[in-house]
């Protein structure tokens, strides 16, 4: 029986339709529903993108904004900060690349070519093209900082090997991923690289064709799992639906079953049952109301439940006039004192005069301690009582 469904099949989403071949049936008409973190992920790599095609310090944009959907995003120094660590690696491979090297930025490419089950396409952030070694790098910025992304098998990434390969029309001898993910810790860099020979590149072909094939069958089945994240379908997904009751119908022996037991009332079996699966129904929930948001939004109706302005800021409905009478009122009280910049807009002022910031001078603090499972790189922090007598010493 022919498809019900040409969802495409893009690179982003490639994890999540491999594991899933349900996903793009479920997903077929459904708005990505945005974020305030995509939000910022997307005016991360506008910066990226625009620093990197004109050779400038991305602290050129600092305190600037960007729109993205509506919304002005500010260019934060730890937006900053970030970006800077991929753009000085992509310039890295430009300016040490032999003669007749290539690289391209936000690159679009297309499998058609290659005869595929349904469209198959994306953009790459950056790759790079070794005239000397005959080798391809294929570099992915990370903003968020909530997962660490592994970078070997990445299905995203080797997808895009695959496109440049095919879009730029060479044979390479070997294929390098790079993942650069500042916001996010990892024992070993932030930036992170996996290699693959020409024959890899090739049986991957074979397996990623073979997965988008079985997206095309009606009864193409629903895996619910850490993939899930960011599905346009999560809010309306049956097997996601049932993985969140599973959990919630766990028996808790407490007083009242009918809410949620304390968690201090939980053994540890049943914390760590709910720990397991928290991510993956918090990202239920979220979906839920950005789902029942965008009904409302269209004008459909859901008892109970209604959309009201947020709270309202005031700001200067003409700031030239504002200035002029504050001027006059308030002096030089009317302006706020001046205050140091900020390591990263002094890093870009020393670099016109070619003096480097002294690293001493800069430091990096955590803004608090948040759970993390064991299998996170990080070390264990003490807990506070022990951290309290550390460096005591007995009499």
């Amino acid at each position: 029986m022919p498809p019900t469904t040409h969802a495409s099949l893009g690179a982003s989403s490639s994890e999540r339709w491999m594991t899933c071949p349900g996903s793009p049936r479920m997903s077929a008409g459904l708005p990505n529903i945005s974020s305030v973190y995509a939000r910022e992920g997307t005016c991360a790599h506008w910066l990226a993108e625009r620093a990197l095609r004109m050779g400038q310090d991305p602290g050129l944009w600092l305190d600037t904004t960007h729109e993205v959907d509506g919304e002005q995003i500010t260019i934060t120094e730890e937006m900053v900060d970030a970006v800077r660590v991929y753009t000085d690696y992509c310039l890295a491979l430009i300016n040490t690349g032999p003669d007749g090297s290539q690289f391209w930025i936000e690159q679009r490419f297309n499998l058609a070519k290659l005869n595929p089950p349904a469209p198959m396409f994306g953009t790459s952030d950056f790759s790079f093209w070794n005239t000397l070694t005959r080798e391809f790098e294929i570099v992915d910025f990370k903003y968020g900082q909530g997962v660490l992304v592994q970078v070997r098998d990445n299905s995203q990434l080797r997808y895009y090997a695959l496109g440049a390969v095919v879009t730029i029309g060479r044979r390479p001898v070997k294929v390098t991923t790079t993942i650069v993910q500042p916001r996010v810790h990892h024992p070993d860099s932030e930036v992170r690289s996996a290699s693959y020979t020409f024959a890899e590149i090739v049986a991957f072909k074979e397996a990623l064709f073979t997965a988008a094939r079985n997206t095309q069958a009606e009864d193409a089945p629903l895996v619910p799992g850490d993939h899930c994240q960011f599905c346009p379908a999560l809010a309306i997904c049956s097997a996601h639906h049932q993985l969140v009751q599973s959990v919630a119908q766990t028996e808790f022996t407490v007083d009242e079953p009918a809410t949620p037991p304390a968690p201090d009332k939980l053994t540890v079996d049943q914390l760590q049952l709910v720990l397991q699966h928290a991510d993956t129904i918090e990202d239920w929930l979220g979906a839920v109301r950005a789902h029942v948001a965008a009904m409302l939004e269209r004008g459909e109706s859901v008892p109970g439940w209604k959309l009201v302005d947020k709270r309202a800021t005031r700001r200067w409905d003409d700031e030239d006039k504002a200035k002029e009478f504050l001027e006059f009122s308030l002096a030089s009280a009317a302006f706020a004192p001046p205050k140091l910049v900020s390591p990263a807009k002094a890093e870009e002022l020393l670099k016109q005069i070619k003096v480097k910031l002294p690293a001493e001078l800069v430091t990096k603090v955590s803004s608090g301690k948040k759970l993390a499972p064991e299998s996170d790189s990080r070390p264990a922090r003490l807990p506070s009582a022990q951290t309290d007598f550390d460096g005591t010493t007995e009499n």
